[in-house]
């Protein structure tokens, strides 16, 4: 397991949704969301230059969580951006992947430790926290197993080939069209 992370430069918060235009507004979209890459161009949608400084906070917060929106978000630049830079800066991608690949494995720490050490998940009574109960994955650990050990804790399907013997009844010997006169014969 690696050491404990640091805490994130800015606490991750989900983005407000998009405000709404009036009915009947006949407003131009944003230059965040037209389909002219203005991101590419290394500006904010309201034109300002991105530092430099967000762009290692958001490589760090990347490394901390693993997920591009979620880091994109914490330093308020839409992740569009990040992808853009990334197709056009070989450096920027070498970065960008390198803190992804942290990122995830500290998810792959927090699954284990969550598989094998547990958590405290509150009990409640009468609306009241009274205490904690150790509750540990099973499924993440399964997971977890088949992920590093495959060939171990693959799950088993049998593929056998199987010969079955059917009974040999008053039709076994009948052919198709007899079949179907028969049905014919009962059901007419």
């Amino acid at each position: 397991m690696s050491a404990k992370r640091p805490k994130l430069l800015k606490p991750l918060e989900p983005t407000p949704p998009p405000k709404k235009r009036p009915a009947g507004s006949m407003a131009k979209p944003s230059p965040a969301r037209s389909t002219q890459h203005n991101h590419a161009r290394r500006t904010k949608a309201d034109g300002t230059k991105i530092p430099d400084e967000l762009k290692i906070k958001f490589l760090e917060n990347l490394a901390q969580c693993g997920n591009v929106t979620r880091a994109a978000e914490s330093v308020a630049v839409s992740r569009v951006y990040f992808y853009l830079l990334a197709q056009e800066n070989e450096e920027f991608k070498e970065k960008m992947n390198q803190a992804r690949a942290l990122g995830i494995e500290w998810m792959e720490d927090e699954a284990s430790r969550r598989a094998f050490n547990g958590y405290d998940e509150p009990v409640f009574q009468q609306g009241v926290q009274v205490g904690t109960v150790r509750k540990f994955s099973d499924q993440l650990a399964m997971f977890l197993l088949r992920g590093n050990k495959p060939d171990k804790f693959k799950e088993r399907v049998a593929n056998e080939n199987v010969n079955v013997q059917l009974e040999r009844g008053p039709y076994s010997k009948l052919t198709d069209e007899e079949i179907d006169a028969e049905i014919k014969r009962r059901l007419g």
